[in-house]
């Protein structure tokens, strides 16, 4: 990754660099940041996540915020936590998180967790953002793509936008990618915003 970050055409602060370390206590995490940053080629990242709830998270997460203190990267998160946990990170460490990287997409809308992070100024970063693409052949969805001239990718990633939370849409695709960006050019009505919050059905991908 670090060799082709090295030989893109972009410069370094139009791109948003982010790297997971699993919950493994303060000194191994230490070390695995330090090997991401490496293999990355840079000295500092945007957003270092702590990825799970297994294991001594909250020393993982003094070991992610030590790296913030020391300017190795600019925020840390989490990812994959629930109320209860944030809460446990958040008493016994006096920090929080500045994102949380969650599932969340129409049919699993995460309503508890979002609250919280209204409550404390966390931003919600969606997994998953279309269910792993089987919320594109989704009938709502794709009726909704027809009646504003989208495809259900862009209907679901302007749903998200227009809810607050970052859509981490992924793909390998340069027409895919091109596509997740034609969002801007169009706004969803209210009563068409309803209308997908109207399909969670708790479905987890």
């Amino acid at each position: 990754m670090g060799a082709e970050l090295a030989a893109a055409d972009v410069p370094r602060e139009d791109l948003f660099v982010s790297f997971h370390v699993p919950a493994q206590g303060y000194d191994t995490a230490r070390r695995a940041a330090d090997q991401a940053l490496e293999a990355l080629q840079l000295e500092r990242a945007d957003l270092c996540l702590l990825d799970g709830t297994q294991g001594a998270f909250t020393d993982t997460w003094r070991a992610l915020s030590r790296l913030r203190a020391d300017g190795r990267v600019r925020a840390v998160g989490v990812a994959g936590f629930g109320v209860s946990e944030l809460r446990r990170l958040i008493d016994a460490t006096g920090s929080v998180p500045a994102v949380h990287q969650i599932e969340l997409h129409p049919w699993l809308q995460q309503l508890p967790l979002r609250e919280f992070h209204g409550e404390r100024g966390i931003v919600t970063a969606a997994a998953s953002p279309a269910a792993n693409a089987a919320l594109l052949s989704d009938e709502t969805v794709t009726a909704l793509a027809a009646k504003y001239g989208k495809t259900p990718a862009q209907i679901v990633l302007r749903w998200h936008l227009q809810n607050g939370t970052v859509a981490v849409a992924a793909s390998a695709t340069t027409t895919r990618i091109r596509e997740n960006f034609g969002i801007f050019d169009f706004e969803l009505a209210d009563d068409d915003v309803a209308v997908v919050a109207e399909l969670d059905n708790g479905t987890r991908v």
